[in-house]
């Protein structure tokens, strides 16, 4: 398939009503709030960043957490419309170069084990699964995987 030509950037508070709506057609994302990308959107230790195309649509996002020399992605969601085109892998790298030039060493993620796709997102990205939750997911309950890659000094 076609990749798209994105431009990755911060997220602002403006941007968080398109972030939601991707969420709400990605149902692996998870079910945050608006005021919880918001605090992520303010907060200079944490990362929000989004996909938007040229005309200046919103086609993706990424959500991650430093502490220390270890950060977690919390959230990444692509648009159904536009998943497969490269813009999941554009976020992960945008979210490892703001992660490497604050110091972090390594990232670490939960991913539903029957989510195929996003496997083969974070494998190609250098992921590395390293444990598994037995039953850490509800609804419907099913295993959680923990993946990890540690980031170069690029």
């Amino acid at each position: 398939m076609a990749r798209i030509t994105t431009k990755i950037r911060p997220a602002r508070l403006v941007d968080i009503s398109a972030i939601l709506a991707i969420q709400q057609r990605n149902p692996q994302a998870g079910q945050w709030q608006a005021s919880d990308y918001a605090r992520l959107a303010e907060n200079p230790g944490r990362v929000l960043l989004i996909a938007e195309d040229a005309p200046g649509q919103i086609l993706g996002f990424a959500a991650a957490q430093r502490v220390a020399d270890e950060a977690e992605l919390q959230n990444l969601a692509v648009h159904p419309e536009h998943q497969h085109h490269g813009i999941g892998q554009a976020l992960l790298a945008g979210v490892h170069s703001r992660l490497r030039a604050a110091g972090t060493k390594c990232v670490y993620l939960e991913v539903r084990a029957s989510n195929e796709s996003a496997l083969a997102l974070y494998r190609s990205s250098g992921y590395t699964i390293i444990s598994r939750r037995q039953d850490y997911y509800g609804a419907p309950r099913e295993d959680g995987l923990v993946l990890r890659t540690v980031l170069d000094d690029e």
